[in-house]
């Protein structure tokens, strides 16, 4: 009677285990086995230096992916994705395939704005990620950051916790953002961490600015003092004056030095 009644059960699972050894059979002999999906173009899309498009097809070729030999349905796309990303100047990676014969890989770059000088030289980028000189080919006119408290034991691709730090990074984003308002086009920041906290600017030769000029500037209210100091720049440099020394961490009354 129990055989009976599990015979129906046995006759479907059998045919289930059929089908689905049926399933892979069909997808080997039309996917995977099949010439017409073998990789013959990789598109590489990125903007950075530190990972060319070389860099990326050997990378591939040393996960053994090949144009010509290896079939599209046998690359583990997220596997590469992962790769890519492990690397500090990775932001993000997509990896796709585009039938029948090609591998797209999309990586977007981190891009350093300043070098952190210590025992150690390491690159740091707008959002505070430690990238590693290599990775940072191309980029020699970069500011230093100098002072930084524990640099040599930051690690690639960390993001940095250090306010005084980020300080520097975000004054570097609001002087893009002034340009010829500030002329302030510093090369080299020391962060003092003595209260108040404050960013000493060693700056270039530009408008009221004599080479190597200091300016100090606040880590809280960092807009308006650089409103204050655009001010200053505009009227002494309008007046043929030079400046060797500006302290905008002064509310009124700012301290200048010809």
């Amino acid at each position: 009677m129990l055989a009976k009644m599990l015979a129906p059960f046995l006759v479907a699972t059998v045919v289930a285990l059929a089908l689905l050894c049926l399933g892979f059979g069909l997808r080997w002999a039309l996917l995977k086995a099949n010439p017409f999906f073998t990789l013959r173009q990789i598109e590489v899309r990125t903007e950075g230096r530190a990972l060319t498009k070389e860099g990326i097809i050997e990378i591939l070729e040393d996960m053994g992916y090949r144009k010509q030999e290896t079939n599209l349905f046998d690359i583990d796309v997220l596997a590469i994705r992962s790769r890519l990303e492990r690397a500090a100047a990775a932001e993000s990676a997509r990896v796709y395939r585009v039938l029948p014969d090609r591998l797209v890989v999309d990586l977007a770059q981190r891009q350093p704005v300043a070098r952190l000088r210590g025992r150690i030289s390491r690159f740091i980028d707008g959002e505070g990620h430690v990238l590693l000189p290599w990775e940072a080919n191309g980029f020699s006119l970069l500011p230093d950051i100098v002072g930084v408290r524990e640099a040599n034991s930051f690690r690639p691709g960390q993001r940095v916790s250090d306010e005084l730090l980020l300080g520097a990074l975000d004054f570097l984003r609001l002087n893009e953002e002034y340009g010829d308002a500030l002329l302030c086009r510093a090369h080299t920041i020391q962060l003092d961490y003595h209260p108040p906290r404050k960013l000493k600017l060693y700056v270039h030769r530009a408008g009221t600015f004599r080479e190597n000029a200091q300016v100090l500037v606040p880590l809280s209210k960092t807009r308006e003092a650089l409103n204050r100091l655009a001010v200053i720049v505009r009227d002494r440099t309008s007046l043929g004056l030079p400046t060797s020394f500006v302290d905008v961490t002064y509310e009124e009354n700012v301290p200048v030095r010809e």
